[in-house]
């Protein structure tokens, strides 16, 4: 049960106040005068959808926002048609200008996944994850990377590894990673094999199916999955 989904599908929480005003100080680049003038543009769009819930940003900044706001809508296709790789040049931007952590996630999940014209590269996807871990996200990146050496997607399969990323992301309240440690318990992948405790962290991901943002197919897929060990451990 490996799962590693872009950020918009999991639980992000954050007030965006999109005014129209950006308070900035001075630009120290034409790139960055750019990207004030795109913010301040798309604040005023009618076309760009208010959120009041969306990313964490640990600066606060009014550009950041709406700049991420602005690469998510490129990545997606809703608001403007989707364009991955101009989205992955903003994301490639607030990172460079603000070491932000999830600006790092998405440029991981770019690489990993191929999207728009770059060619899948794993290790430069295991880079972005591990300095978006390093800025604080020990959830969603830790997550794809347990995946990734669960897997040996493009790397060397490392069981242990995975297990490390897989508890790291699980202890930051990662329903996806609670579920593929439970099925590495119950197989005994890498790890001696123990039903019981795969069996809790089944149910624990299950407590989470409620007031997350999980799928009806990945929650489908856990009850079968909890219904098919409860057999066993009669």
């Amino acid at each position: 049960m490996l799962v590693s989904l872009p950020r918009e599908n999991q639980n992000m929480v954050m007030y965006i106040d999109m005014t129209g005003c950006v308070r900035r100080a001075e630009c120290v680049s034409e790139q960055e005068k750019l990207a004030e003038k795109i913010a301040q543009k798309l604040a005023k769009d009618k076309k760009f959808e208010r959120h009041e819930d969306y990313f964490d940003r640990a600066n606060g900044d009014e550009i950041v926002n709406i700049l991420f706001r602005y690469a998510y809508e490129l990545d997606a296709g809703k608001t403007y048609s989707q364009n991955r790789d101009l989205a992955y040049k903003v994301y490639r931007y607030i990172a460079e200008r603000w070491d932000e952590a999830d600006a790092y996630y998405n440029l991981g999940l770019f690489y990993q996944e191929g999207y728009g014209s770059l060619e899948k590269d794993i290790k430069t996807a295991i880079k972005y994850y591990e300095l978006a871990i390093e800025k604080g996200d020990k959830r969603y990146a830790a997550n794809n990377l347990g995946n990734i050496y669960a897997t040996g997607n493009g790397v060397p399969k490392d069981e242990k590894k995975a297990l490390e990323y897989y508890k790291m992301a699980r202890d930051n309240g990662d329903f996806y990673a609670m579920a593929s440690m439970a099925q590495m318990y119950e197989k005994g992948e890498g790890i001696e094999r123990d039903r019981l405790r795969a069996w809790k962290l089944y149910k624990e991901a299950e407590k989470c199916k409620w007031g997350n943002d999980m799928s009806w197919e990945f929650r489908e897929k856990l009850e079968k999955d909890i219904e098919s060990l409860e057999k066993k451990l009669k």
